[in-house]
């Protein structure tokens, strides 16, 4: 099997690891001890705005304040029994009574926004599809760019490979192949990114 480096998704997969060693680390221990039944006791979460809040004080937090805080990478997380966890992975735990296995995808990539509406369990491939344009991007869509012979290079990635889907005279027929096709293997996953 050849091996076939995505600069994309290696930086994803390094934030992700990031993401994940810190939840891991924190569910290994917290699988030990922590219960959903645990977890209600402590805090409420609204499915509807995706906060999580105190129901009694707790150190310097009165019943009903809004628990966690936002990390520098973006992401909310939320400290209980002395372990730090990602919000979006504690919803997940909170409503299922699960771990999430992999992945917690945002629906709407605000890293922020943990409503339930706005969470889905993912893998890490399919957690990737849904990203918006990387910063060096040129041509104002994803999967999209200019090719040296002048025309424009359709592309995506499916099953961590990198998937050449032709070149074309205009920037917009190689937009529609590559929208095409990102909804045939992302499915739900699939996301269009264009610069607004």
């Amino acid at each position: 099997m050849a091996f076939s480096f995505d600069p994309l998704l290696a930086k994803y997969r390094n934030n992700n690891t990031l993401e994940l060693e810190s939840g891991e680390k924190a569910e290994t221990k917290m699988k030990k001890q922590l219960t959903q039944e645990r977890l209600k006791s402590l805090l409420h979460y609204d499915p509807q705005t995706g906060h999580f809040t105190y129901l009694e004080a707790y150190k310097d937090h009165q019943a009903g304040d809004r628990a966690g805080y936002v990390k520098t990478n973006g992401y909310r997380e939320v400290a209980i029994d002395g372990h730090k966890i990602y919000e979006h992975r504690l919803a997940v735990f909170y409503v299922t009574g699960a771990f999430p296995q992999e992945c917690v995808d945002h629906v709407n990539r605000n890293p922020i926004d943990n409503r339930w509406a706005n969470l889905r369990e993912a893998t890490y491939c399919q957690n990737s599809w849904n990203t918006g344009l990387r910063k060096d991007n040129t041509s104002g869509y994803k999967g999209v760019c200019p090719a040296r012979n002048g025309l424009w290079q359709a592309y995506l990635y499916a099953d961590g490979a990198r998937l050449n889907l032709g070149f074309f005279e205009e920037k917009e027929r190689a937009v529609e192949a590559v929208a095409a096709k990102r909804k045939e293997l992302h499915g739900d996953f699939a996301y269009q990114a264009t610069k607004q």
